[in-house]
């Protein structure tokens, strides 16, 4: 994944604009979101806060058509674009 920047809404919203790779894009739809995660039963201890690894995927179509498969780490401001959908 690479870094991006992003200007997306509170809680659970999607980006409504991306810069990536020295270009910007106007979100126009989006599908989402998808929490993936750590399992739980995999960490040593059992559940842990600080361990939270979890990731809020999104599609989202730029106005180009261009579909961005992007993710926000949970806990985080911290945005990433994962790939393109063909």
């Amino acid at each position: 994944p690479e870094p991006i920047r992003t200007i997306a809404g509170a809680g659970d919203a999607p980006p409504w604009r991306v810069r990536w790779r020295a270009g910007d894009s106007t979100i126009i739809t989006s599908i989402g979101p998808e929490r993936i995660g750590e399992p739980w039963w995999d960490t040593p201890a059992g559940p842990r806060p600080e361990w939270n690894a979890a990731r809020d995927y999104f599609r989202v179509q730029d106005e180009g058509g261009r579909w961005l498969w992007v993710f926000r780490q949970t806990g985080t401001s911290r945005w990433f674009i994962h790939g393109l959908w063909a």
